[in-house]
C-alpha cells in the first residue's frame, strides 16, 4: 500500500490599511523537501479574508486524500479548521446566536478541500520571530510574501 503524502502548508496573510490592500502566501512542502511556494493579492479585502485565502490555495494545489498540517499565525484559521468550520457547515453558516457567519464563501471552499484530504490539522505559531525555528521560518517566508503581494495588488489598481 502507498503511504498517504504528507504535507504542511505555511500560510499568512497581510492587510495593508492605508492601501486598503491585501496579499496571502502558502509554503507547501512535503516530507522530501519539495517546496511550493504560491499566494496573490486584491484590493478592498480583509485580514480575516486574506488569512483564509492563504490556507485555501494552499489545499487546492494537493491531491486528494492527503494528510496535510496548516501551521499559520491566525488564531482565527487554526479554530476555523480544529474546532468551527463542522458545526458552522451543521447549522448552514450560522453562530449560536443567530448570525450568519462572515466569510461564507471562503469558508465554504475551505471545507471543500478540506473534505478532499484524508485528515487536515492546523497548528498556531507565533508570528515575527526572526527565524528561530522551522516553524517560524515558514511563517516569515509566507508573512514577506503576502507583504509584497499586498503591495503588487496597491500597484495594480492603478495602471
Amino acid at each position: 500500500m502507498t503511504p498517504r503524502p504528507k504535507i504542511t502548508i505555511y500560510t499568512d496573510g497581510s492587510y495593508r490599511g492605508k492601501l486598503r490592500s491585501g496579499g496571502y502566501a502558502a509554503l507547501i512542502l512535503d516530507r522530501y523537501g519539495n517546496y511550493m511556494l504560491v499566494g496573490d493579492g486584491m484590493m478592498n479585502t480583509t485580514i480575516s479574508r486574506m488569512e483564509l485565502s492563504a490556507a485555501i490555495v494552499g489545499l487546492s494545489y494537493l491531491q486528494d486524500g492527503c494528510d496535510v498540517q496548516i501551521v499559520s499565525d491566525s488564531q482565527y484559521v487554526v479554530n476555523i479548521v480544529n474546532k468551527w468550520l463542522k458545526g458552522w457547515q451543521a447549522t448552514n453558516f450560522m453562530k449560536a446566536n443567530g448570525e450568519e457567519v462572515s466569510n461564507q464563501d471562503l469558508l465554504q471552499q475551505l471545507a471543500w478541500h478540506i473534505d478532499r484530504m484524508h485528515r487536515v490539522k492546523a497548528a498556531h505559531v507565533a508570528s515575527h520571530t526572526g527565524y528561530t525555528d522551522e516553524q517560524s521560518l515558514g511563517n516569515d517566508v509566507c508573512d514577506h510574501f503576502a507583504v509584497q503581494n499586498a503591495i503588487r495588488a496597491y500597484e495594480q489598481s492603478y495602471i
